[in-house]
């Protein structure tokens, strides 16, 4: 029994570390598909720990979804934009104390809240929330998930629902108006230099022709 629990603090800590060196290297590699390999790593790192809880259906989601949706969607992404003016605008970039002060903080921010939740865990008791008596964890059963979802949640999966749709909705028409705005100043910047210069307003003219 003190051989297992051993075994389950090493791959615990083991996949602490690896969630953390996975983190920094997305902060600190330079290139974008690195880094979009180690963030994928991170997201396995975090489907490892639910493993570990014996959430088998979460850890599945969390590959299926992260890794295997947004992460490919973000490789689809950085494949598609110019590495060219990511990689100019990240070497005129430089270390300031504003963004040392930022970095401090942001670590600060999450010693501070897993302090708390480790001192929450050993004062308090979770078996009520996650544990039942008879079963394993509730978490790992789709049935149980699916009952407490449409059942106990349905507002709030509704509510999230139409909200996701409302955000998808702006993002569609703030891209749009912003594509059309940008055509219509080409095409006014294209007119006005054809009204001033002569010779473009004859060629226009011979190609019409």
């Amino acid at each position: 029994m003190i051989f297992f629990q051993e075994l389950y603090s090493f791959f615990f800590y083991f996949l602490e570390f690896l969630i953390g060196v996975f983190a920094i290297g997305v902060l600190v590699e330079k290139n974008i598909v690195s880094s979009a390999f180690f963030l994928g790593g991170f997201f396995v790192g975090i489907a490892g720990l639910y493993m570990i809880l014996d959430a088998e259906f979460l850890a599945l989601a969390q590959i299926f979804i992260y890794v295997g949706a947004i992460n490919v969607l973000i490789l689809f992404f950085v494949m598609l934009i110019d590495v060219e003016d990511v990689e100019m605008i990240s070497t005129n970039s430089s270390v300031t104390k504003d963004s040392v002060l930022k970095f401090v903080t942001f670590f600060a921010s999450i010693a501070f809240f897993a302090g708390s939740a480790k001192l929450i865990i050993q004062n308090f008791s979770l078996s009520n929330f996650v544990f039942d008596q008879q079963h394993r964890f509730l978490v790992s059963d789709l049935s149980e998930i699916s009952i407490h979802l449409f059942k106990e949640y349905l507002l709030p999966f509704e509510f999230l629902s139409v909200l996701l749709l409302v955000v998808l909705i702006g993002t569609v028409y703030i891209a749009k108006d912003q594509i059309t705005k940008s055509i219509g100043q080409d095409l006014e910047s294209t007119f006005s230099i054809s009204k001033k210069d002569p010779y473009i307003q004859s060629k226009n003219f011979i190609s019409k022709g």
